[in-house]
């Protein structure tokens, strides 16, 4: 891959389309689009494809040959995934510290903020994660470590994935679970 911007953006750009146009002409709202150029989508969608195969069409940009080009793929959806996967692993040595329980906050919530030093979206926009489902797991919502967040560490090579995922799902057990059952 030799192109490190998303290749949505770079198609909508090159296309000289504003977020705001896309939107319109794909029937999206702009924050759709701001996630997908995020890349907190973990896939993108038939829709979203032909929307941005429309645009593309409309204002004669050569998608495929962009792609190949950038990305090694005519595939949109690939490209995207090659982008995000390129992201994870330029993100590697800013998530790098061990996790730590001896707070009684989140285990995953302490490591974010440590590792990353970010909140939740600029995280969730430096790993390409959607916040909805790491706010969830964060908060102990969710009891087991989200696929897209294992996906997204194992991406970027952080070697301490189990013993985070452990250390959360004790925190969730004895602080979320536990509170729910003494009520």
């Amino acid at each position: 891959m030799t192109n490190t911007k998303n290749p949505i953006k770079l198609l909508r750009e090159t296309a000289d389309v504003s977020v705001r146009q896309l939107a319109e002409q794909a029937s999206f709202s702009p924050s759709v689009i701001q996630a997908l150029e995020y890349g907190w989508y973990p896939t993108m969608s038939a829709a979203q494809k032909d929307a941005i195969r429309v645009m593309c069409e409309a204002n004669g940009v050569d998608a495929a040959e962009i792609l190949k080009a950038g990305y090694g793929t005519t595939l949109l959806g690939q490209a995207y995934n090659f982008w995000q996967v390129a992201e994870r692993e330029a993100a590697a040595d800013k998530i790098s510290s061990k996790p730590d329980a001896r707070r009684a906050d989140s285990p995953f919530r302490t490591w974010r903020v440590r590792s990353a030093g970010a909140p939740m979206k600029a995280f969730c926009t430096l790993m390409c994660l959607p916040p909805a489902t790491i706010t969830r797991y964060e908060t102990g919502e969710t009891k087991n470590m989200p696929s897209v967040l294992v996906e997204a560490l194992i991406d970027a090579n952080y070697p301490h994935t189990h013993l985070l995922a452990d250390l959360q799902t004790k925190w969730v057990a004895k602080h979320v679970l536990g509170a729910r059952n003494e009520r």
